[in-house]
């Protein structure tokens, strides 16, 4: 397995850099401006040994939006690793540009290694850390919640359509996405949303932002 690491924080490359060679990983480092040529510098698609590329967003903007969406429409086939800064917290703008994997730049060597093998295997990684700060930043409502009901209790609260729901929201979809992929109506959407909230108002849950970060917090998704 090859990767290639796209990043302008020098010292952050060389930890990735440091990580994959103890894995034995062979890895390619480019800068972000070799993209924004019109020719292509580094043909990926046609270099199979590239699985993975691994972006480091310092900030989100719309250069750096702007250089994702490029990179996943030129080269469809490579997996997309984001090293993000801690402070980011614009989650639902980095949904639709296929990323498959998400992790914080302070993350530990197991943890970075865990995702690349994750991605490498088809599948999705967002570490635990990475879901809690960006959900964490969301503007909220201090909520009180009573902590004498545990899992059991606050699961049963809801019925499994509206688990469904919930678990999409947190996802960043909205009701109009919802509505299309469980092929029900924006109406019942917005019913069973606004029912969660009824139950959950019990707890302190006053809006869908302090309901995403109570679902996380009690696992409810």
């Amino acid at each position: 397995m090859n990767i290639v690491i796209i990043g302008k924080n020098s010292l952050i490359v060389e930890g990735i850099q440091k990580c994959l060679k103890n894995q034995k990983i062979n890895s390619l480092i480019v800068t972000p401006n070799i993209f924004c040529y019109k020719k292509k510098l580094i043909d990926f698609s046609n270099i199979a040994k590239y699985r993975i590329i691994i972006y480091i967003l310092s900030e989100v903007n719309c250069e750096n939006i702007t250089l994702l969406k490029k990179i996943r429409h030129n080269y469809p086939e490579q997996k997309i690793l984001l090293i993000v800064n801690s402070l980011i917290t614009s989650f639902h703008v980095l949904r639709n540009l296929g990323i498959q994997g998400i992790i914080l730049d302070t993350a530990c060597e197991s943890q970075f290694v865990n995702a690349i093998k994750t991605i490498f295997k088809e599948g999705i990684y967002i570490s635990k850390e990475a879901k809690n700060n960006l959900i964490g930043n969301i503007m909220f409502d201090p909520m009180q919640i009573n902590n004498n009901n545990g899992k059991n209790n606050l699961t049963q609260l809801l019925t499994n359509r509206e688990k469904e729901i919930l678990k999409y929201l947190a996802e960043g979809f909205i009701t109009k996405e919802i509505s299309e992929k469980l092929n029900i109506c924006k109406d019942t959407v917005n019913f069973h949303r606004k029912n969660i909230l009824g139950k959950l108002n019990v707890y302190g849950v006053k809006n869908t932002a302090s309901l995403i970060k109570f679902a996380f917090e009690n696992y409810l998704i």
